[in-house]
């Protein structure tokens, strides 16, 4: 059969009326090739023909959902991906919730070591100022007691004169230590892990 071109621009449409017409003319000789991927053009090829009963996309494009060069998966296939998928995250979902129990418990048993240490702290706290206490009580009453007799009997000044300079330093020592002794026992109600440290140091 004989086909004339025309002189026009639009070759494309010539092309296409040119398949067609020849698809009519002999169509047992023609067949519909399909392939598993698109081509890189992203075009139906020129070398494939739709029969008779078929036609083409108005488009001549394979379809926006199936990017050229990428090979089409069946329905099967891509429920069984799903599938895949899903067990992957419930194995990933599990072990994160694992991971999560581990550290619970780590942080639970990391409070109650420290609750434990504070608490021993505390006691410690409280022996110390127990013992030092009539200590104090002690050397308070003796320090008034050489303030009086500084005072209204000179007689006895020199015989405290003798024991005031021993004396009044080891009450200011112990004095001092009294008064760390409170600070322990204040701190030791919300000790935090520098006061921790610090006592470890000072209480051993």
């Amino acid at each position: 059969m004989a086909f004339v071109f025309s002189s026009t621009t639009n070759t494309s449409s010539n092309l296409k009326r040119y398949l067609h017409l020849r698809t009519l003319s002999t169509p047992a000789q023609h067949s519909f090739q399909t392939s598993s991927t698109c081509p890189a053009s992203n075009t139906c090829p020129a070398s494939d023909t739709c029969p008779a009963s078929d036609t083409c996309p108005a488009s001549n494009t394979c379809p926006a959902s199936q990017p050229p060069g990428k090979k089409i998966r069946s329905p099967a296939a891509l429920a069984a991906r799903a599938q895949a998928s899903a067990r992957y995250r419930k194995r990933n979902l599990k072990e994160e919730r694992e991971k999560a129990r581990e550290r619970m418990a780590r942080h639970r048993k990391k409070v109650k070591e420290d609750e434990a240490l504070a608490e021993d702290f505390r006691a410690r706290a409280r022996e110390h100022t127990r013992r030092y206490r009539d200590k104090c009580v002690r050397l308070n009453c003796h320090e008034a007691q050489l303030i009086t007799f500084h005072g209204p009997r000179p007689t006895t000044r020199a015989t405290c004169s003798a024991l005031s300079a021993s004396l009044l330093d080891a009450l200011e020592r112990v004095k001092s230590r009294c008064q760390w002794l409170y600070s322990i026992a204040w701190t030791m109600q919300y000790p935090t892990a520098l006061d921790r440290k610090r006592l470890v140091i000072l209480l051993y």
